[in-house]
């Protein structure tokens, strides 16, 4: 059965939930966003400017630190080439200001600036999606529109698609000329394939991986191996050769330390290894030794397993593994219905991860517009609470882990298996309706536990606060048992507050935190939840609220109760004493305090900013418009798609 709504062309149940997911992606578009959403387009704001080399020009103006960890300008120049040409279609529109953007987020109407931006991540994300319904039908499709993984990475607003949709369309080229020519040469599809893949490795380097083993399957000639080889490489190359000279770019592009991973060793069998280039170069064997014709799924194993080794050896962020992500539902999609199962725990474990990330990467994706939700660490907001089911928690964190190094291990061996006898599966696989459940359950369920840890974190609310470099350090003991600062709130009541610490204290020490108010004092003990996160902090939390009085300073104490134990506690340096037991130093201690969160407040402050910038909002209806009905037309059946004819839209007939 097919539905219809105003304008869209009928839809079955699947182009609805496919629909609904892009949806939801324009909804989070402008509203989430982590640090690199602006800050790798304010990079490359320095092309559009006319410093073409971005690299030297960020060197030169900000010194060595560009090249320190983490690294400026870590991706290759296509990606500050394409980004850096939309900024100045945008500015030439009118729509941003390139000349009044001095830092990352001090721009006018950062929420447009952020929409804006992540709109060029968007076509190649409908790439990989439509890639995913050729291939493996609309199923397949659905469950990438709201698969967790490609739902934060757009919220975050990291470039991964860039390189992801490469990968995704030249392994898809390479199965086509696999099907179109068996003669043993290699179609042109396969140099196509190719130079996908080259254009992909110059946002990001990690396409290249694929050149090598896909090679394999294309052709036995080695004279046409090295020439598909030149085509794959010869877009970075080309990319490459201004900057050669450029030290920004050869330390920080080339030698990032985040990309030469693959060279760390260990010793194996006696000799330090890379376990990485060892599997890498087995597999690689084994493709050369094999002496059967390949079938077109083969190009989408030989992808699976060499992403799957890249994961299993080399530690990474969580979420590069977005890379993997439509590849995995390729292959669950393979197998039918024994996979499933397989696919919804690779992206349970996912939001299980995310859980335990950096606070910015999940509950805090909406403070950069909306202060008013911003949380602690949902983990240590759980471990206020019940320290016990924090630990459990934590304990899940290592199930999870090691359930994700037995996916990548069973990928390697899935694709090994179907490589060696040669299988070819069905293109379309059928499934029951009832079990379209499974593409939402993930997402569900991750929302729902992030709901969940917002009602635990609701008394914990913080103000987002810039401490600058901890850079000093005094330790409390006998000598000196406390340390006094001063902190202010805009709330009429605290709850507590948050203190960050550079180093968890040892396991015997116990912290007490007092705060003057009027001419009472109030004491709490620190609590440091120790479960390894991204983050360590302490939080004293007052039961009931303390009443305070609105944007006025007060004095807070931190005191040791085990002066036989050292505590150190970091501070930054400022103009503005921190009272010791006999004697005082400049500086300011990094705390926080914790207020209720104010809901009402938030959407609020919300509203007010979209009505303070009109324009953005038509922008974002129209896009938003506009982008549906495209999806819709892409995932409608063919006699019910739009077509352009005769300078008017008109259905096509059946």
């Amino acid at each position: 059965m097919k539905y219809r709504l105003g304008l869209l062309p009928k839809l079955a149940p699947l182009g609805w939930i496919i629909l609904a997911g892009y949806l939801v992606r324009f909804l989070i578009m402008p509203l989430a966003s982590q640090h690199d959403a602006l800050y790798m387009p304010w990079h490359a704001h320095f092309v559009a400017q006319g410093h073409l080399n971005v690299y030297a020009h960020l060197y030169t103006t900000y010194g060595p630190r560009v090249i320190e960890m983490p690294v400026w300008v870590p991706y290759p120049y296509g990606f500050y080439a394409y980004t850096g040409f939309a900024a100045k279609i945008y500015d030439l529109l009118g729509l941003i200001d390139l000349q009044a953007w001095p830092s990352t987020w001090e721009i006018a109407n950062p929420m447009r600036a952020v929409f804006l931006f992540k709109l060029l991540y968007l076509p190649f994300d409908l790439l990989i999606g439509w890639l995913l319904q050729r291939v493996a039908g609309r199923l397949a499709w659905a469950m990438w529109a709201w698969s967790p993984t490609a739902l934060f990475m757009l919220a975050m607003g990291q470039n991964d698609v860039y390189p992801t949709a490469a990968m995704l369309l030249g392994t898809y080229l390479v199965s086509r000329a696999l099907v179109a020519d068996d003669t043993g040469k290699a179609h042109p599809y396969g140099y196509w394939a190719m130079l996908v893949l080259g254009l992909g490795a110059g946002f990001k380097l990690v396409p290249l991986f694929l050149v090598p083993p896909l090679i394999v399957l294309l052709t036995r000639s080695w004279w046409q191996r090295l020439k598909l080889f030149g085509v794959g490489i010869a877009p970075l190359l080309l990319l490459s050769l201004p900057f050669l000279r450029t030290p920004a770019y050869i330390k920080g592009v080339l030698f990032n330390p985040e990309g030469t991973r693959i060279f760390d060793q260990l010793n194996f069998l006696s000799q330090p290894s890379s376990l990485f280039l060892l599997c890498y170069s087995l597999f690689l064997i084994f493709l050369l030794l094999y002496q059967r014709p390949w079938v077109a799924d083969s190009a989408w194993w030989v992808s699976i397993a060499t992403l799957a080794i890249f994961f299993l050896w080399i530690k990474i962020p969580f979420y590069w593994l977005y890379w993997l992500a439509p590849f995995g539902i390729i292959a669950v999609l393979r197998l039918k219905r024994a996979a499933l199962g397989l696919w919804l725990g690779a992206e349970l474990t996912f939001g299980l991860t995310l859980l335990h990330s950096h606070r910015e990467l999940n509950l805090n994706l909406f403070f950069r517009f909306i202060p008013e939700w911003q949380f602690i660490n949902p983990i240590h907001a759980l471990a206020l609470r019940s320290e016990l089911a924090s630990q459990l928690l934590a304990k899940l964190r290592l199930l999870s882990e090691s359930l994700q190094l037995a996916l990548f291990i069973s990928l390697i061996v899935l694709a090994i298996i179907n490589l060696y006898y040669g299988y070819q599966r069905s293109t379309k696989p059928v499934l029951r309706l009832h079990r379209l459940g499974l593409s939402l359950m993930p997402a569900t369920m991750i929302a729902i536990s992030l709901l969940l840890f917002v009602w635990i974190a609701r008394s914990n609310a913080i103000r987002p606060r810039e401490f600058g470099a901890l850079t000093n350090m005094l330790v409390l003991d006998a000598q000196q048992p406390f340390v006094q600062g001063t902190i202010q709130s805009e709330q009429s009541e605290i709850t507590g507050f948050a203190l960050s610490l550079g180093q968890l204290p040892p396991a015997n020490a116990k912290l007490q935190g007092c705060v003057v108010v009027g001419t009472s004092e109030h004491c709490a003990p620190l609590v440091v939840p120790r479960e390894a996160l991204w983050e360590t902090a302490g939080y004293v939390v007052f039961q009931p609220a303390l009443a305070i009085t609105p944007n006025q300073p007060f004095s807070v104490t931190l005191k040791t109760l085990e002066p036989s134990v050292p505590v150190a506690i970091h501070y930054r340096w400022k103009r503005q004493a921190l009272g010791l037991a006999t004697s005082q130093v400049e500086g300011s201690l990094p705390i926080v305090a914790m207020e209720h969160a104010q809901f009402a407040n938030g959407w609020q402050r919300l509203g007010r900013l979209l009505r303070a910038d009109l324009l953005f909002c038509a922008i974002w209806v129209l896009t938003t418009s506009l982008g549906l009905l495209f999806v819709a037309n892409l995932v409608a059946p063919a006699s019910q798609r739009w077509r352009w004819n005769c300078a008017k839209l008109a259905r096509k007939s059946k």
